[in-house]
């Protein structure tokens, strides 16, 4: 494949993501809000009942800013993502605004509850994420498979999704109630997502042949999260 055609298979599977994520978003408003209603009404500590109350109403009254920083944010995240999947790619790192830049997690625990949420994802949705893993490590030209280079991964959607909130409420004790509510249950369906990226390179001739017993070999294998 040519530095062009990946190039344009780079923008339509970053489309396609943004156009899920976009459709998918009010119904993950309303998850989102009846989960901060609900952890309100069952929290003993009353301060703790205070803030998930306030975070709800914020997020009821004013959804359409949320919607508006968190598609901004989230077209970063995933820019970003795949710009660093290969830097050594000059397709990919025009891409990449470098005006723009990820908000990190300032503290390790963090981090590590970052790691934990996005493991619950990946357990879930493993072979459609594997498969996409692999597929876009044939894109992009890597040798060896890796989720840490597949820029659709949970973790950025989760990262992306957690930033967003911090910029949106000017209350930072809130901050760190959102990642824990984002479940699967709450969150994003991941799977139609995957499901169509998946489709894109199939479509573009990347690994069309691809079966579910190849995807669990390679899982087994050279798949590394590393």
């Amino acid at each position: 494949m040519s530095v062009p055609q990946r190039r344009g298979q780079l923008l339509r599977l970053l489309d396609v993501a943004l156009q899920s994520f976009n459709k998918q978003f009010d119904d993950f408003l309303s998850r989102l809000y009846d989960a901060l209603v609900a952890e309100s009404e069952k929290a003993v500590d009353s301060k703790l009942a205070h803030l998930y109350f306030n975070a709800s109403n914020l997020l009821n009254g004013n959804r359409y800013v949320f919607f508006h920083v968190a598609s901004s944010r989230m077209e970063t995240n995933l820019r970003q993502a795949i710009a660093a999947s290969d830097p050594n790619h000059s397709e990919m790192r025009t891409l990449h605004d470098s005006n723009l830049s990820l908000v990190p997690f300032a503290e390790m625990d963090n981090k590590v509850m970052l790691g934990a949420a996005a493991r619950r994802f990946e357990t879930d949705l493993e072979e459609p994420l594997n498969a996409l893993t692999i597929r876009f490590a044939f894109l992009i030209g890597r040798e060896t498979p890796s989720l840490a280079h597949n820029p659709f991964r949970p973790e950025i959607w989760l990262d992306g999704l957690q930033a967003s909130w911090s910029e949106f409420d000017p209350d930072t004790a809130t901050h760190s109630l959102i990642l824990p509510l984002l479940t699967p249950e709450v969150f994003f369906l991941l799977r139609p997502l995957f499901d169509e990226l998946n489709q894109v390179l199939t479509s573009a001739g990347v690994l069309p042949e691809l079966n579910s017993a190849y995807q669990i070999r390679k899982s087994n294998g050279n798949l590394n999260t590393a």
